[in-house]
């Protein structure tokens, strides 16, 4: 029988394991460290509005961000995570603040998006965590399509409900995104379809899924620890350090 693991016990067992492939971490909460660490990366250089300071300098962000860099002191992985109060619901919330949540590459038509949300997420209200920025290099020295991307997203969810003690945790991510089954990858339990929708626009997706989990889900998921991903998965691209 798998046992529930403490969510710091699990950040370090990550970090023990991605060190066996030769990766190195770099936590933060200053996001204007996280923004030039971007800026340093042809694939991934600009960030969320709502993980930019300069988007509105008079409100700090209360968040923490994650890097990961290979051998090379390459940058193949990012994601972040920051405190937000959802009020009065969930369905209000992103009716009012869609903006908040902007991805990095698009923009909402405000006056003409709807948010439609099941009963279970729109109970969802006050302090919550939004989660966010996820990225992995691709190609032949990148870390995409094995053990990786289970280990950090999770990594991430267990640093964050160390830092908050809230209830539930969520994330928008494109249809693309959702229907290769990568929610379930990340460690989201709940996926919900079709939760902001704006007019169509040429290259861009119509709507926005919901993700989300509560808190005990989290400690559900972290029982499979970052060596049972580990196992599972031959990374093609890495090789452990001897």
């Amino acid at each position: 029988m798998q046992q529930q693991t403490d969510f710091t016990d699990y950040v370090a067992m990550g970090v023990k394991t991605l060190k066996e492939y030769g990766l190195a971490l770099r936590w933060g909460d200053d996001f204007s460290v996280f923004k030039r660490v971007l800026r340093r990366n042809q694939e991934r250089y600009v960030s969320a509005p709502g993980f930019d300071p300069e988007t509105n300098p008079s409100q700090p962000i209360d968040g923490l961000w994650l890097a990961a860099f290979n051998r090379r002191g390459e940058l193949v992985h990012t994601q972040a995570s920051r405190k937000v109060n959802v009020e009065p619901n969930m369905a209000v919330h992103l009716e009012t603040g869609a903006s908040a949540y902007e991805p990095a590459y698009l923009r909402f038509d405000l006056e003409n998006i709807g948010v439609s949300v099941s009963p279970s997420a729109r109970k969802i209200s006050g302090p919550a965590i939004y989660h966010g920025e996820a990225w992995l290099k691709g190609g032949p020295d990148g870390v995409r399509g094995g053990a990786l991307l289970f280990i950090f997203s999770r990594m991430m969810i267990a640093q964050a409900f160390a830092r908050w003690d809230v209830d539930h945790m969520f994330g928008l991510i494109t249809p693309n995104t959702g229907v290769k089954g990568l929610s379930e990858r990340y460690g989201y339990m709940r996926c919900e379809q079709g939760v902001i929708t704006f007019p169509k626009a040429p290259d861009l997706p119509t709507d926005l899924w919901l993700v989300w989990m509560s808190r005990e889900e989290a400690h559900h998921q972290l029982r499979l620890t970052p060596d049972y991903f580990a196992q599972m998965y031959t990374q093609k691209s890495l090789e452990k350090v001897a």
